[in-house]
């Protein structure tokens, strides 16, 4: 399945998409009331014809039986679907063209296969779904945005290839424009830090052209920012991108070396382990760079 040459199955044209409020909220109970159920693996090949069909009701409904399966903790049945040719058919209906709650549901279901091991990922990353994710990006629905960072940070987090793949989409200007949004609730925010860190992380590391437009709204986000779960990601992929000298001189010019300093004492060790080895980064820069820590009265203290 992960193999390059396997042909993409012939998928049908659908016919017209529902748009309106009416066909949103009706989407929305039948989604509620399919939630609900219990599917069993068993039920696979029934939900890929659905998920095949072009009824809007049909597809929707066999999305969210794989997605519950493909959502089990214990032994997700990721190969079997993979197997049964569906993932380019959720690709697809992964697009803005279909109702939000399709794009949900189907950027879900590829977010689950991406959880899986790297061959699986590869196999969606073949049928198109990083383009697919980074358009979700573009909706104005918070919740398939979200769902998209889910997936994006799964690929990118699978080692430094899909990385890249995703850099070279421009990931890091898509993942900045989320996190700019002033509307962007904490659950978005705490995500797509986690998401943006695994961009700039791994080895090799990221080629500092195509991860330092991260190093703007990660340091905003690092001073305002309360969210525990959001500072250590971010404070992570701050400490990524002071790995080398022109990292520390950008990431300085946003003065957060206060800031550095005073989450030493903070009481969550994983964020003060990021700050540490920030901090560190900075100081084996040039004497300059190092000095700025250095002039800081508290630092040594907080040490």
């Amino acid at each position: 399945t992960g193999s390059s040459s396997t042909p993409t199955p012939h998928v049908d044209q659908d016919v017209e998409m529902a748009q309106t409020d009416e066909d949103q909220q009706k989407f929305e109970e039948l989604a509620a009331q399919w939630t609900a159920m219990t599917f069993e693996d068993s039920a696979i090949p029934e939900l890929v014809q659905k998920v095949l069909s072009n009824e809007q009701e049909n597809y929707l409904y066999g999305l969210i039986g794989l997605r519950k399966l493909l959502s089990k903790e214990a032994n997700p049945p990721i190969q079997e679907v993979i197997n049964a040719g569906v993932v380019p058919r959720m690709v697809q209906l992964a697009s803005l063209s279909f109702p939000k709650k399709v794009q949900f549901e189907a950027a879900w279901c590829l977010t689950n296969v991406c959880s899986g091991t790297t061959e699986q990922t590869l196999c969606v990353i073949q049928y198109g779904a990083l383009a697919s994710f980074l358009s979700l990006l573009k909706s104005d629905d918070l919740e398939v945005v979200e769902q998209s960072i889910w997936g994006l940070g799964n690929i990118a987090g699978d080692n430094a290839q899909f990385r890249d793949m995703i850099l070279q989409y421009n990931g890091t200007e898509e993942f900045v424009k989320v996190l700019s949004k002033p509307s962007a609730p904490m659950s978005l925010k705490r995500n797509g830090a986690w998401a943006l860190s695994n961009l700039c992380r791994g080895k090799p590391a990221p080629a500092f052209a195509l991860v330092c437009k991260a190093i703007p709204v990660l340091c905003e986000l690092f001073k305002v920012e309360t969210d525990v779960d959001t500072l250590i990601n971010v404070a992570w992929a701050i400490s990524n991108l002071t790995g080398e000298n022109k990292g520390v001189s950008s990431v300085l010019s946003y003065n957060i070396v206060p800031k550095l300093i005073e989450f030493l004492s903070h009481e969550n060790l994983a964020l003060v382990a990021a700050c540490l080895r920030t901090l560190g980064n900075i100081i084996s820069g040039t004497n300059e760079q190092a000095s700025a820590v250095l002039k800081e009265k508290n630092f040594i203290p907080e040490l």
